[in-house]
Formats: structure tokens, C-alpha cells, sequence
């Protein structure tokens, strides 16, 4: 099997490219545990996240919670669950490539509550 290779636009031949495909990546994908038992939370969670003027709900993925598709930023990402303290995280970057993005992996240890 041969792969025809291009350069990726904005870059000169020769420089390091990665071949792109039609899949939309999502952004971020934040896995939610028990902070002591580090049983998996979903989909019973609400994971949220923030960038500037975007705020969206990330759906529910089988273990994993998965949003902001093919959005670069920086974002402020929350987790709740009834029985847990929220869960906040600030500063989350994810980058821009040149096919996309590349999803930024977090995982939210939310705390038993009273």
C-alpha cells in the first residue's frame, strides 16, 4: 500500500508534517473518579467547560466525558455530581495542530461529600 504524503499548509516541504484525516477531534476528554475509591463517576456526572465566551457541557463517552471539538483554547473545566464537591480546574490549554487539535486528557478526583 502506498500513502501519497503533502506538506501541511503553512509549512515547507521537508519540515515535520502529520498526515490528517476527516475525524473530529474533541478537545478535551476528563475522566471523573471517586478521589478515594477511583471508581469511575460516568455518566452520573455534569463536566463543563469554559473559554472566554464559550461555555458547553461535555457529553458522556462511555468512561470519559468528551467536548469542545476542534476548539483550541484555554479552559476552566468544572465536574459535579450529587454526592461529590465540585470539582474546578483552571488553565487547561489545548493546542492547536496542524490537522486539528490535540485532545487534552484530564481526569477530575471529585471529593465524597457529607
Amino acid at each position: 500500500m502506498l500513502l501519497a504524503l503533502t506538506c501541511a499548509a503553512g509549512t515547507a516541504c521537508g519540515d515535520p508534517f502529520e498526515l490528517c484525516d476527516t475525524a473530529i477531534l474533541p478537545g478535551l476528554q476528563v475522566t471523573v473518579v471517586d478521589s478515594l475509591t477511583e471508581e469511575n463517576l460516568a455518566p452520573e456526572a455534569t463536566v463543563v467547560a469554559r473559554d472566554g465566551e464559550f461555555a458547553g457541557t461535555l457529553a458522556p463517552a462511555g468512561e470519559s466525558y468528551l467536548g469542545a471539538e476542534e476548539r483550541p483554547g484555554t479552559y476552566t473545566i468544572s465536574a459535579a455530581h450529587a454526592d461529590y464537591e465540585e470539582w474546578t480546574r483552571e488553565g487547561v490549554r489545548v493546542e492547536a495542530t496542524s490537522c486539528g487539535v490535540r485532545t487534552r486528557r484530564v481526569t477530575a478526583p471529585l471529593v465524597p461529600g457529607d
